[in-house]
């Protein structure tokens, strides 16, 4: 949800600010995993639902790529020049 939150504000507002949001919320959700799992705990439990297997290793693939991409956009981004 929080990744489909930060999509919409990159869709709405394409600055760098929204972009390093974006990221950082990304990183954000795969140290929740990866947190979670190094203590046995699991992120997706309380899910509508119930957790599905594999879904926490979609969750952070899918996370990872985000903030990957996001990088990238960063990175090879041009400012308008005045």
């Amino acid at each position: 949800m929080l990744c489909l939150v930060s999509g919409a504000l990159v869709a709405l507002r394409d600055t760098t600010a929204v972009w390093r949001a974006g990221a950082a919320t990304a990183l954000g959700v795969v140290a929740l995993h990866v947190l979670g799992g190094s203590l046995r705990y699991d992120p997706l439990a309380g899910a509508v639902g119930g957790a599905l297997a594999g879904a926490g290793v979609a969750v952070v693939l899918c996370a990872a790529v985000g903030a990957v991409l996001a990088g990238l956009a960063l990175r090879n981004r041009r400012e308008p020049s005045a």
